[in-house]
């Protein structure tokens, strides 16, 4: 705007100056511009114009919330802060005039802190507003930020934190106990709820009462806490110990505090509930034994008493007493008869017998009914019998049956019994009957069995005499049938006889086997082991084999072979065979005798091939320490080829043993024998050949 300027027509006489002054006022923030004309009537411009230029700086307001405390609960009588950060945008300093707080619920919201006023441009602060709730409820009110702020002079924030409270409903508000017999006891619940908006914490809460009728389980740890819309249940149980009426109070008290109203209200910060009850004289039947477990073997009886208390200051009528069960025939009851009367501070005994029908549990319950003071008055008792069985396994069928062993050895059987019962008994096993001697009961002949468990007795057999031994094992315990096991064992004997044993005459040097017929007349089967063949110049009888090494009673028989090797001419040999094992049952074994004769002559020499046996001349021969020679075989078998004197006396063993059929090659080592003639003698089968030789030294 022009804020002062020559009057129109004003006339400047050359020299002479005047005066415009234009005056800017910034109405928005930011550049401004604008063009000043002068009209004259000057000649070199009719038209003067001027350019106006500036630049408006104006205070700018930005606030980071529009709303403080949303879905913020906050517990009466306390206060909560939250903070509104203010910062200064424009050029110019921030001027504030007012803060009011404005709505239905004003008086519970407070600033209580004011940002610098007046805020510099380009600068942050922070406002308080604090929320204390005097009302339960969600608060409504409007905060109003008055500034010279261009472009939110009055900004507005919201207020809607919410004020919780607790409550409390305890139901019912008196507790009453209806008459109750002395020494009865009755319990009766309360309960505790929070109808409010908060947390209900039990502070404390405990009985006062001048009389002990009463008890109570309070409230601990982090069942205090209630929370809104929850309840707890506490009980207060009612024990007369005399007639009359008891009273008692329970005495809750809480977090919650009064409102901040104009009119206080005490929402129950301490609650009591009043507590009444009546004790009447009853009788109180009572048992020194409220069950009876026994065991018993069945069939057997036991008894056991149960005393009957009256524990109460009235008389009690037992008018009945009643056994029930499916076993119930199992029990007897005796010592009392109904109705009878038992006087306060009195007891009955009465005596219960039972005898159990089965093995296993059998149980009843015996009920004793009655009145006192026209209550009734009841009292069971569980009564459990276990029946007991005694039991031992089946008898076995025998022992030793059919069995014949050799007279003067021994054999043992076993039977294990099983305890089938339940009771631990010793049984004991004993041995009766004719031939009683022949046996024994090793290691014990009795042992204790557990229930279930197994005991092992075994019978020795060691006969005296031949022929069958009859017996009786007979296993015994107490309460329990004798179990007889027939013992069916016999003794025998082998009875030999052999043939005279025919041997063939051989040759010095030369090669015989000849059999030996034994027959077994006895009635124990024959092992006859290995034969013993002793004589003054072994290696001449050997024994070979036998057709039959085991050889049955009654009869049966076997071939010995044996193999006759004579060295010497003119001379007669002779040997025992003896039998080690399982001979006959006389005192003297079975014995064989073996004799036979030499000729004058030795092995006949150059007997070289027969039955496709053959022995070759060696190579050299004479010889000095070593020569070379074959022998053929046609097939395989056993052969023996030795080295022998003139005279048919044994020197060494060149080969013995299984070959293959066809041509062998054998090379004889001489260097240790003297100068002389030999005999190489071949024996396979039942051929003997002969092939003489010559050493040379």
């Amino acid at each position: 705007t022009v804020f002062s300027a020559p009057a129109p027509g004003t006339t400047l006489v050359p020299g002479q100056t005047a005066s415009i002054v234009v005056q800017f006022v910034a109405q928005q923030n930011g550049p401004r511009t604008g063009i000043l004309s002068i009209v004259t009537n000057g000649l070199d411009s009719g038209i003067q114009t001027i350019t106006l230029k500036g630049s408006g700086i104006a205070p700018v307001i930005q606030v980071d919330t529009n709303i403080l405390f949303r879905k913020k609960l906050v517990p009466m009588g306390t206060t909560v802060t939250q903070w509104v950060h203010i910062t200064a945008l424009g050029q110019a300093a921030l001027f504030f005039s007012t803060f009011p707080i404005t709505g239905p619920d004003s008086d519970q919201y407070k600033v209580t802190y004011f940002p610098a006023n007046p805020m510099a441009a380009g600068t942050t602060d922070s406002l308080a507003v604090a929320f204390t709730p005097i009302r339960e409820g969600r608060k409504s009110a409007m905060l109003t930020i008055n500034s010279n702020a261009s472009n939110t002079p009055a900004f507005q924030i919201n207020l809607a934190g919410t004020g919780i409270l607790p409550h409390i409903l305890v139901t019912p508000t008196t507790l009453l106990f209806d008459s109750t017999g002395k020494g009865d006891t009755v319990c009766k619940n309360i309960t505790i709820y929070n109808s409010g908006s908060d947390t209900l914490r039990i502070l404390s809460n405990q009985l006062a009462s001048n009389d002990g009728d009463f008890t109570y389980a309070g409230l601990t740890g982090s069942d205090t806490a209630i929370p809104p819309d929850k309840l707890k249940t506490v009980t207060v149980c009612f024990i007369p110990k005399q007639a009359g009426t008891r009273v008692a109070r329970l005495v809750l008290k809480t977090n919650i505090i009064p409102t901040f109203e104009q009119v206080r209200r005490d929402t129950a910060g301490t609650i009591m509930v009043d507590i009444r009850g009546t004790g009447v004289p009853f009788g109180i039947l009572a048992q020194t034994a409220s069950s009876i477990s026994d065991s018993a073997v069945v069939g057997a009886s036991i008894c056991r008493n149960d005393t009957l208390r009256n524990k109460g200051d009235a008389d009690i009528q037992i008018t009945s007493a009643t056994i029930s069960s499916t076993h119930a025939a199992d029990f007897v009851l005796s010592g009392i008869k109904t109705p009878f009367t038992i006087k306060a501070g009195g007891y009955v005994v009465a005596t219960i017998c039972t005898t159990p029908s089965q093995r296993g549990l059998n149980n009843a319950t015996i009920l004793f009914s009655g009145k006192s003071n026209n209550r009734p008055v009841a009292a069971s008792s569980a009564v459990t019998i276990k029946g007991l069985l005694l039991c031992a396994s089946s008898t076995p069928a025998g022992l030793f049956n059919q069995l014949t062993v050799y007279k003067g050895s021994d054999s043992t059987e076993c039977v294990t019994v099983t305890n089938c019962g339940d009771i631990a008994a010793t049984y004991t096993a004993t041995i009766g009957g004719a031939n009683a001697a022949d046996y024994t009961v090793t290691p014990a002949n009795s042992a204790l069995i557990a229930a279930g468990g197994t005991a092992k007795f075994c019978v020795k057999y060691l006969p005296t005499a031949v022929g069958a031994s009859p017996a009786t094992l007979a296993i015994t315990a107490q309460d329990i049938a004798p179990m007889n096991v027939p013992l069916g064992a016999s003794a025998g004997c082998a009875l030999l006889t052999a043939d005279a044993p025919v041997i063939p005459h051989t040759n010095a040097g030369g090669h015989s086997t000849f059999t030996v017929h034994i027959t077994n007349t006895g009635t124990y089967r024959w092992n006859l082991g290995t034969p013993l063949v002793t004589s003054a110049t072994p290696g001449i009888f050997t024994y070979v084999s036998a057709t039959n090494a085991s050889v049955p009673e009654t009869n049966g028989a076997t071939d010995l072979t044996f193999k006759y090797d004579p060295t010497e001419v003119s001379k007669t040999y002779s040997a025992t065979v003896t039998f080690p094992q399982s001979g006959p049952c006389e005192a003297s074994a079975l014995q064989i005798t073996l004799s036979q004769s030499t000729g004058t002559e030795g092995v006949r020499s150059n007997v070289t091939a027969q039955d496709g046996f053959s022995i070759g001349q060696n190579h050299p021969n004479p010889f000095v320490s070593a020569t070379t020679f074959s022998y053929n075989s046609p097939r395989e078998t056993t052969i023996k080829l030795s080295l022998r004197d003139i005279t048919g006396k044994f020197v060494q063993t060149v080969v013995e043993g299984r070959v293959s059929s066809g041509e062998h090659i054998v090379t004889l080592d001489a260097q240790n024998l003297p100068s002389g003639s030999y005999l190489l003698i071949l024996e396979a089968d039942n051929v003997q050949l002969s092939r003489q030789i010559v050493i040379t030294k």
